[in-house]
């Protein structure tokens, strides 16, 4: 190696250190025309294109870096990191194990193996790598988090709860784990916690769509039915939460204007304003909602309940039978007829068998149905609509 060649070298990696990428590319490159075998600048090189997630870059330079020397466990490692934020997550795999043979104790590649695992969904290999990474480090915080995303995954939330739980203990304010574990709650139904920790993942990250959605969802799940006897009981409560709502899932939508879920519980939570205050313009906005999900799937059965929902709110019942039909969703359909039609679902089951063994054509099972219902046989529309076709409350 030429002096010049060493001193342009310090430059560049000076540069580096102050995270100058324009001048320490420049240095480095210049290195590389005096020598390109020089081990560091190819490695700082694929650093710095890492760094400005210039993977193509970053890949070529990591390559070159291990062909000078193919144990060097921090290209393999950084390279095993390039192919895993671009979703490669078998190439990932074989860097990852790879660093380990050089070295079995590296614990950020013995958890990121983990994690390349968990995408892959070998589930029981994740695992048992976040356990040895507990086992090289009690206090490796990361593991646990990730066991309980591996759980949550599992859709096993009692466990993804305990790891979870146990991240907040150790570091209160880890971040994404009140996202989680919000979520781990809503699955559980336990929406007071539920709502407890999406509010604080909400607080960390104001522009935090996902946990803005669920934070959403979380509130119109906690809508009381109100009876006959205690519509004033509720009443505050339940205006209290659909607003709520309506703030965050605006939120949601404000980030992704093409959020079908979102304009689905957003307009949701106008109708039971509606329920309430009987204004026009929240039976506009639901309706609305309703239309721009449709728009984007026009087949959405989501969009269709929401449809419903707003006609029935409107006292529009054949209106609002039409769409639960036209969902297309034959599950949602069968859930809507049990709940609206309640003990009067033997009056429809022979059609809705007819139809669904093809016996009766569509048009026809949807004229049998308004029909049916024109004679006052379903009296519970917007509790079939609102919990039997949506299943979520």
């Amino acid at each position: 190696m030429t002096n010049q060649a060493e001193e342009t070298y310090k430059i560049g990696k000076k540069y580096f250190d102050q995270k100058n990428y324009a001048e320490a590319e420049i240095n480095f490159k210049k290195v590389l025309e005096l020598d390109e075998d020089h081990f560091y600048s190819n490695y700082y090189l694929s650093r710095l294109y890492q760094d400005q997630k210039k993977y193509p870059e970053a890949e070529q330079y990591f390559k070159k870096t291990l062909q000078l020397n193919p144990n060097d466990i921090y290209a393999l490692y950084n390279l095993g990191n390039i192919f895993f934020i671009q979703k490669r997550y078998a190439d990932a795999e074989a860097q990852y194990k790879k660093a380990i043979e050089v070295d079995e104790k590296y614990i950020y590649a013995v958890h990121a193996l983990g994690r390349s695992y968990l995408e892959l969904k070998k589930f029981i290999e994740a695992e048992n790598q976040f356990n040895k990474v507990i086992e090289l480090d009690k206090e490796y915080i990361d593991a646990r988090y990730y066991l309980g995303i591996l759980y949550y995954r599992q859709r096993d939330f009692a466990k993804a709860e305990s790891w979870f739980t146990e991240v907040i203990q150790l570091k209160p304010e880890y971040k994404s784990v009140s996202y989680y574990l919000g979520r781990v709650y809503f699955f559980q139904k336990n929406f007071m916690d539920a709502e407890y920790q999406l509010s604080k993942a909400v607080a960390q990250n104001r522009k935090d769509s996902e946990s803005n959605f669920f934070l959403g969802i979380v509130y119109i799940s906690q809508v009381k039915d109100p009876s006959t006897a205690a519509v004033d009981s509720y009443r505050e409560a339940n205006i209290g939460n659909s607003s709520n709502a309506i703030k965050c899932l605006n939120e949601v939508i404000a980030i992704n204007p093409k959020h079908k879920e979102a304009l689905c519980f957003l307009g949701f939570a106008y109708t039971i304003l509606y329920s309430y205050e009987k204004s026009k313009n929240l039976a506009d906005n639901a309706m609305n909602c309703a239309e721009k999900a449709l728009e984007i799937d026009p087949n959405f059965s989501l969009a269709w309940g929401l449809k419903g929902t707003t006609f029935m709110a409107l006292g529009k019942k054949l209106e609002a039978i039409e769409c639960v039909i036209k969902s297309k969703d034959d599950e949602a359909i069968e859930k809507f007829l049990k709940v609206s039609y309640s003990s009067n679902y033997s009056r429809i089951e022979p059609k809705w068998h007819a139809y669904k063994s093809g016996t009766t054509q569509r048009k026809s099972f949807i004229s049998s149905i308004t029909e049916d219902a024109a004679k006052g046989f379903a009296k519970e529309f917007a509790k079939g609509i609102l919990k039997g076709f949506l299943g979520l409350i």
